[in-house]
């Protein structure tokens, strides 16, 4: 190898050295200013995934009717998403959520119905207050369904306990 190309070589493998390490700097300082972690998912915050049993109520007695383990995840910004393991005739959840006041929260989300053959069986809407104690996140809840014209033909209420989703 001659000199002109070895300093092409040591020249280029200098660029790709800053370029990596000006990215992999960046990127770290990015993350750490988009994942605070003790500001954002505190034990005073619901970001985080949460992992819930919700319990459809008759709403006259309270009594319980049937227990459903699902996901939530509340995301910075007021945004999240509910996923229940009956996606079978649903869609995930999608939605939004702000901080009432002091340790208590609500959000609204909805998701899309669908009949066993894959056509539309309209939506369901769901309001839900939270309170938050430590890791724990208990919550209640209305909600209405619609039918694929969008008709109001149902509602119902029900209540949540989760825990928040940690690294062991």
């Amino acid at each position: 190898m001659n000199k002109r190309t070895q300093t092409f070589i040591f020249a280029v493998a200098m660029m790709l050295s800053l370029t990596l390490g000006l990215s992999a700097a960046y990127g770290q300082d990015s993350e750490g200013k988009q994942d605070p972690g003790s500001s954002e998912r505190g034990r005073n915050s619901i970001v985080g995934t949460w992992m819930a049993t919700v319990t459809i109520r008759n709403c006259a007695t309270g009594l319980p009717i049937i227990s459903v383990p699902v996901l939530n995840t509340f995301d910075r910004g007021g945004t999240m998403m509910e996923t229940s393991q009956s996606l079978a005739a649903r869609s995930a959840g999608h939605g939004i959520w702000k901080r009432s006041g002091g340790h208590e929260y609500s959000s609204v989300f909805l998701f899309r119905r669908v009949n066993a053959d894959g056509t539309n069986n309209g939506f369901q809407k769901v309001r839900r207050t939270h309170v938050l104690d430590g890791d724990t996140l208990t919550t209640e809840a209305t909600f209405e369904i619609f039918n694929a014209s969008g008709v109001l033909v149902s509602t119902g209420c029900a209540t949540e306990t989760a825990t928040r989703l940690e690294f062991d």
